[in-house]
């Protein structure tokens, strides 16, 4: 399994993964899950998860994901990890989330963009991470 971002978690959904991504399933944060679902619902949010083609087939998808293309982990299985790491790292939520699942399963780490401590967070925990930009 491979723990990915809002990003390609949708393309996962969409069954549009690529081999530097990994197969599917993949898995989410419960943080990462709620941007991807408010992006779809929230007429003010703007970003390339906010304009679906056809957003309520994807909030459906969203919503309910199918647990051959998503899974969504949840915080309670990783928020010990979490909390120590948004201490450790000085990370927001988003970044500990992410820090925690990875820590807690061991799986590596796919993202689609970066915020500024999140590479040297991750070498730092020793996690398999990459910066995979969606190509569109």
């Amino acid at each position: 399994m491979i723990l990915v971002d809002d990003r390609w978690a949708v393309e996962a959904l969409a069954r549009n993964l690529p081999d530097t991504v990994g197969p599917a399933p993949v898995a989410t944060t419960h943080a990462f899950w709620y941007r991807l679902a408010r992006a779809l619902v929230d007429p003010t949010v703007r970003g390339v998860l906010s304009h679906e083609a056809d957003p309520e087939m994807v909030l459906a998808l969203v919503l309910d994901p199918p647990p051959d293309r998503l899974v969504v982990l949840d915080p309670r299985r990783t928020i010990r990890e979490a909390v120590h790491a948004a201490v450790d790292h000085s990370a927001n939520y988003l970044l500990a989330q992410l820090l925690g699942a990875a820590i807690a399963t061991g799986w590596p780490v796919r993202v689609s963009s970066q915020g500024a401590r999140w590479s040297s967070a991750m070498a730092g925990e020793g996690i398999e991470y990459a910066v995979v930009p969606v190509q569109n």
